[in-house]
């Protein structure tokens, strides 16, 4: 039995001029989904190149996303990243008749009818189109009032508490020059290849040396602070801050180049 064209799905990649990985999605329409990346997305400008990878169906196509979003760890990928497991899914996945972009996140379909709106706003629309927009609005709008009555009832019945409000903690003295160059030289010496959680640094430089003072209440938050000062890049991928050594050992070069 042969595959249809029309079932064909292409999984795509977006890099950076420095083969980073940028995004990854899928789509059957590849022109047109780019298209809709390059007038939403702030990153667009910073895709060199881009790579696509068809297969026979759309629900091979979701599976090999996921597998490249948790094992590639693209920059600005959200879904299937280290979020948790969400409890509440489409049964089936819900696809944009207007760019073929497609989800099971119910919230995600929100902000997506959102900004397709806002995307259309002032522009001449097809007989029609305006009338169906609106249609699908109010439906919408409905459906988000019941999730509102869903939620105050959720929050009584499973007694869920409130977050008390926490008194802001007196910030530790920033590092001085000295110390922050040593401790951007000891990671130079203890980190490998492979890329690295911020959380995970203070326990190495801890480790790599035990008797400095400043290392004992040093924070992954503060390590970045002293990373970007210095220009090294900071990645941010499903809220998990990360390092990539190869970044910090360029501005190590660039730096002894210069003579600081």
């Amino acid at each position: 039995m042969t595959t249809s064209l029309a079932e064909r799905t292409a999984l795509y990649r977006f890099y950076d001029a420095d083969g980073q990985l940028l995004y990854v999605g899928i789509t059957d329409r590849p022109g047109r989904r780019w298209e809709t990346h390059m007038r939403r997305k702030r990153w667009w400008p910073a895709v060199h190149r881009q790579t696509l990878e068809w297969h026979p169906d759309r629900e091979t196509a979701m599976a090999a996303e996921v597998a490249a979003i948790v094992n590639e760890c693209p920059r600005h990928n959200i879904r299937h990243s280290e979020a948790p497991p969400k409890l509440f899914e489409l049964t089936s996945a819900w696809t944009c008749a207007a760019c073929g972009w497609t989800t099971r996140d119910p919230f995600e379909l929100i902000k997506h009818v959102e900004s397709e709106v806002a995307g259309k706003a002032g522009r001449r629309l097809a007989p029609g189109t305006a009338q169906r927009i609106a249609a699908d609005a109010v439906k919408l709008q409905r459906t988000l009032t019941k999730a509102a009555s869903l939620v105050s009832g959720a929050q009584e019945t499973l007694d869920i508490p409130r977050q008390r409000s926490r008194r802001p903690r007196n910030p530790s003295p920033p590092m001085s020059a000295p110390e922050a160059k040593k401790l951007i030289a000891d990671l130079d010496e203890s980190l490998r290849a492979d890329r690295v959680r911020l959380s995970d640094l203070p326990a190495i430089l801890r480790n790599h040396d035990p008797g400095w003072e400043p290392y004992r209440k040093l924070t992954g938050l503060k390590i970045r602070d002293v990373l970007r000062a210095h220009g090294v890049r900071v990645t941010n991928t499903g809220n998990v801050l990360r390092l990539d050594p190869a970044d910090l050992r360029q501005r190590v070069v660039m730096s002894r180049e210069k003579g600081y």
